[in-house]
């Protein structure tokens, strides 16, 4: 068929199996300007007294994304790619079960692959629309959040929490002391 990628290494996926959704989309042409977005992390600089510099401090990783601009177009007069569109959508639209969007796998290729949810998709643009008024291309920017499962353990009240770093300063204490 029409809608297959011209070659492996050009054809990007996203799926889920999360909340029984079991949706695919597969994209039909190379992608344009793929970008992995936000690699490093959050710091905060802490001046101190009588340093030249302050001293710089990693407080976070941040969160990375990847972005990429694709289309799909209906080759054929029976291609049909709305879809394959509304269902790249729903992926990017709050589950009524889960609560919020479905976790994917995003994969390019044979070398990239990732677990994520769908930030947005954006910049939309239609092509020319068939006598049905069913578009014959979809342009789009696809933004993929990348995903680590957590469990968020709940607290003993009857266990003592952390001491504190704080400490009650002396006569004869620094600053930097």
């Amino acid at each position: 068929g029409g809608n297959k990628p011209r070659s492996k290494a050009q054809k990007w996926v996203l799926s889920t199996t999360e909340g029984g959704l079991g949706i695919t989309v597969t994209g039909q042409f190379p992608v344009d300007d793929l970008q992995l977005n936000t690699v490093g992390g959050v710091y905060s600089d802490v001046s101190t007294v009588n340093q030249a510099h302050p001293i710089s401090q990693w407080i976070r990783g941040q969160l990375e994304t990847v972005t990429l601009v694709s289309q799909f177009f209906a080759e054929h007069r029976d291609d049909e790619i709305t879809t394959r569109f509304q269902d790249l959508l729903r992926l990017a639209r709050r589950d009524e079960v889960l609560m919020r969007p479905p976790s994917c796998v995003f994969s390019f290729g044979t070398k990239l692959s990732m677990t994520c949810f769908v930030e947005h998709v954006a910049n939309i643009s239609f092509g020319s629309l068939r006598p049905d008024g069913t578009p014959q291309r979809i342009h789009f920017t696809l933004t993929l959040r990348a995903y680590t499962s957590s469990v968020v353990i709940p607290i003993d009240p009857s266990v003592p929490e952390h001491q504190s770093r704080m400490r009650q300063a002396k006569t004869g204490d620094t600053y930097e002391s």
